[in-house]
């Protein structure tokens, strides 16, 4: 029964700015499905973020929009514009509890070390990940320069 499933959300500390909208509507697609693993993703509206190695993109099999959960098909930190359906991965997992127990006790992937990203781990081991789109993209903390961008964000903000 979809309605005693149990959720463990991660929310990496490299993204303080998720939308609090967006984390709510990703546990409630979680929900409402029943599937193993979540995350979000926002739109890409900047030429430079495909060629940013330090924003991860994901690539999902059917477009995303308020209403999809469609399935991740591949992470990567660089990317062609022209591929269809590739967003800006934010850095959040909604796991299925089973599904986390299950992650925690798989060996790294091939694909995970040599990418750097933990979510291969996931799709190379047939765990399915969805995607839902985040309202607004996330700045994340990946270098000196976005920390101090956080910084003055934060500041301004309180």
């Amino acid at each position: 029964d979809k309605k005693d499933i149990q959720l463990v959300m991660n929310l990496q500390g490299d993204e303080p700015m998720i939308n609090k909208e967006d984390i709510q509507n990703l546990n409630e697609q979680m929900i409402k499905t029943g599937y193993d693993l979540g995350t979000l993703a926002s739109k890409i509206n900047q030429k430079k973020i495909f060629e940013n190695e330090n924003i991860v993109k994901v690539i999902t099999d059917e477009s995303l929009d308020r209403s999809q959960f469609p399935h991740a098909i591949k992470f990567l930190r660089k990317s062609d514009m022209k591929i269809k359906n590739t967003y800006h991965h934010l850095g959040i997992y909604c796991y299925n509890l089973e599904t986390l127990r299950k992650f925690v006790s798989l060996k790294r992937s091939p694909n995970e070390i040599k990418n750097r990203l933990e979510q291969l781990r996931a799709l190379d081991n047939n765990i399915n990940i969805n995607v839902a789109l985040a309202k607004s993209p996330s700045i994340g903390v990946d270098t000196e320069e976005d920390f101090i961008a956080i910084k003055k964000i934060m500041e301004y903000k309180s």
